[in-house]
């Protein structure tokens, strides 16, 4: 088989499905207290969520691997089986408390149900124990908060959960095994009862991602007087009165623990001892259990007991308001930078201290700061012309709670101003055909007046060869052997402001001839066609002449200007075809690479070709579909009149950045609010045919 060498690696994740999901296994479980371990045979213990104190977390599994489903609407039980090997040291001292498990894929889960059994037999759980609805679900690792505590007393304690889906999906998390015998994978549905879900087939020999949290089950005494008030900003401010330190368990040296909760889902905690206010992140509009739960401790890392949690009910009858910036001002520099200056709404009506800044020339996003309650910020170099310039405002808390809409001021650049490059480039050819390039750098008075520091990146057509940050830097010597032939070799300058802001970049290029080295041809009669989704198939014949020393191990890497967008490891391959473009004109490059018997890189070169690309929707004579509302901010509705197979969503240089597939449905929903300001392009690929849309995101 052929290796990957590393400039190309690339990690795929195959899945293979019967009709169930995947996991990973160890042969000892490390269960993990905060401040102290203890071992047990059969289980490692691996934490996905910060480990509070006195915490235990009992699992079977390691990261996750994979994950394994149905091909079809279904509802089946997952789980696993703990035992007194594991459980018994924390008998009627400990309860479950918690329980943690791997999602890998929502988007077809209509419902999971948290389940816990007791002791039945080795092969059957018992009594159902606990059975409560998970509120929310996030691909990835979710953590489930019982409602009350269940006291470990004796025996086996199965753990896991009801899954219930609307159409063939692969939600539930495996690592890469072996599984733990008897314990670490099991799987129930009214047809094949409860198995192991190794016994399915050998590809599924893993352990699934569940994992119980045991906490002290001691008895200790809650926080009271709890009240609510609700703020303009719609967050929510918690008072409430500590119990009196008479009160508290004798074990407790006065650490206390503060845990809160929306219903069952944990939202936030503090380790204050006097705390006796709490305020949340901005809440949508809606109703809310808002919980606090205090927690005794000793010697700082030792939980004494966990009380009940107090709720109390909060609605919120406004939505989230979202206050952008104001006074916005523009002042033109003399290097056709432009910083701009503006005001920060009240503090007071933040609905998230958090605070994210884009910028925006026109509808093409130029710039990002995450500096909170920033000020001011300068643009990179601009050209000559009218440009109306944005600033957006986006507020986080473990996601976006809300973006302002962009505010926009006009200037009018009047002067031109170039970049400087590199000055007096030349190359040198060394005896082991490598290359050195020499230069002087610009003097300081002619740089932009923002610049802070530079950075240099040293080209080969559209392949890089390698970069510098020293501002000084005046030489550089390639690691790569050049064959014979003419090569230009191009020294790109960046210009950075003192916040690492581009500001703009200027390219010098030398020519040299090697004529001591080897051949190295490239393709022959490369050639482009444009397709109507605006992809473009290449195609082009292979050398017939390999350089000395290839037996004919070959590499392919792609490019869109410089910018690479992808690549192929046949040795045969005579055509490829890109992502989708956006409107304009392209530049694409096939870069061939040809691999010595130990898949080292012997040398590479390049063809290019140029197209120009345009978009044309898809008319209803083809398919008709409703894509809405463009512009879109969060979520981005598809309706169409025959069957959606699949979705691709592409940025502006063609990377795809959503990919949905096996729709099998008239209408979907992606979700977009993560997406920077800016134009994409839609790919919507249905029973009827294919096409590209332009969806704007605000």
């Amino acid at each position: 088989m052929k290796k990957i060498f590393t400039k190309f690696a690339l990690a795929l994740l195959v899945l293979a499905f019967i009709p169930i999901s995947e996991v990973n296994a160890q042969n000892q479980l490390e269960i993990s207290h905060a401040g102290y371990k203890a071992t047990l045979d059969e289980i490692k213990s691996q934490q996905t969520f910060p480990v509070k104190r006195g915490e235990v977390i009992v699992n079977y599994d390691g990261d996750n691997e994979s994950a394994l489903g149905a091909n079809a609407a279904s509802t089946y039980i997952v789980a696993v089986r703990f035992t007194p090997e594991e459980l018994a040291p924390y008998y009627n001292s400990c309860s479950i408390t918690k329980v943690r498990y791997f999602i890998k894929d929502t988007s077809y889960v209509d419902s999971i149900r948290m389940l816990i059994y007791g002791s039945g037999t080795a092969t059957e759980p018992g009594v159902l124990l606990v059975d409560e609805p998970a509120d929310t679900l996030v691909d990835g690792w979710n953590e489930f908060t019982l409602p009350t505590p269940l006291t470990i007393v004796s025996g086996d304690y199965w753990v896991g959960y009801e899954v219930e889906t609307s159409g063939g999906c692969w939600p539930v998390g495996t690592d890469a095994g072996p599984m733990v015998p008897g314990k670490g994978g099991w799987y129930y549905s009214e047809a094949t009862g409860w198995k192991e879900i190794a016994s399915f087939h050998e590809s599924l020999n893993r352990n699934l991602n569940i994992r119980a949290v045991l906490s002290s089950s001691s008895s200790c005494p809650p926080i009271t007087n709890l009240a609510k008030t609700v703020n303009s900003n719609n967050t929510v401010t918690l008072n409430w009165t500590t119990p009196d330190q008479s009160s508290w368990p004798s074990d407790c040296d006065g650490d206390i623990y503060f845990e809160f909760y929306n219903g069952t889902t944990e939202i936030g905690h503090n380790d204050t001892d006097s705390l006796t206010s709490w305020t949340t992140s901005a809440l949508e509009a809606g109703t809310y259990s808002l919980g606090v739960r205090i927690s005794y401790w000793k010697n700082s890392n030792e939980v004494v007991c966990y009380a009940n949690t107090v709720f109390v009910d909060v609605t919120i009858e406004n939505e989230i308001a979202c206050p952008g910036i104001t006074n916005l001002e523009a002042t033109v520099n003399p290097d056709n930078t432009v910083t701009l200056n503006w005001i920060n709404p009240d503090p007071s009506t933040y609905p998230s201290t958090d605070i994210d800044y884009w910028f925006y020339d026109g509808d093409e996003q130029i710039g990002s700061d995450w500096t909170n309650n920033l000020t001011t910020w300068v643009t990179p170099m601009l050209t000559q012309g009218t440009h109306n310039l944005g600033v957006q405002v986006g507020y986080y808390d473990s996601g976006y709670i809300c973006k302002t809409d962009t505010v926009f001021v006009e200037v009018n650049i009047t002067n031109s101003y170039t970049c400087p490059p590199v000055n007096n480039l030349t190359a040198t050819v060394n005896s082991d055909n490598t290359v050195t390039l020499n230069w002087t750098n610009p003097d300081s008075s002619n740089l932009p007046s923002t610049c802070d520091s530079l950075e240099f990146r040293f080209y080969l057509g559209a392949t890089i060869l390698g970069f510098s940050y020293e501002d000084s830097l005046n030489s550089w010597t390639s690691t790569s052997v050049f064959p014979n032939g003419t090569h230009t070799f191009d020294v790109v300058v960046y210009y950075y402001n003192n916040n690492g802001n581009y500001i703009c970049d200027a390219k010098a290029s030398v020519t040299v001839t090697i004529s001591s080295g080897i051949d190295c041809p490239s393709v022959n009669n490369l050639s482009a066609t444009v397709n109507p989704d605006n992809t473009v198939d290449l195609s082009w014949t292979l050398p017939t002449e390999l350089p000395t020393g290839c037996n004919g191990d070959i590499d392919f890497l792609f490019y869109n200007g410089s910018e690479q967008i992808g690549f192929d490891h046949a040795d045969s391959l005579t055509s490829w075809t890109t992502p989708v473009f956006s409107e304009g004109t392209h530049n694409l490059t096939v870069v061939i690479y040809y691999l010595d018997s130990s898949y080292n890189i012997i040398c590479f070169a390049e063809a290019s070709i140029t197209v120009t690309t345009s978009v044309e929707e898809l008319k209803a004579s083809i398919l008709s579909a409703e894509i809405y509302p463009n512009p879109a901010k969060d979520l981005l509705n598809i309706e169409c009149d025959s069957e959606i197979k699949g979705i691709e969503l592409y940025d502006a240089l063609g990377r795809m950045l959503i990919n949905k597939i096996n729709i099998a449905d008239t209408k979907d929903v992606i979700n977009v609010s993560s997406l920077n300001h800016g134009m994409y392009m839609l790919r919507l690929h249905t029973e009827n045919g294919s096409g590209i849309f332009k969806v704007i995101i605000e």
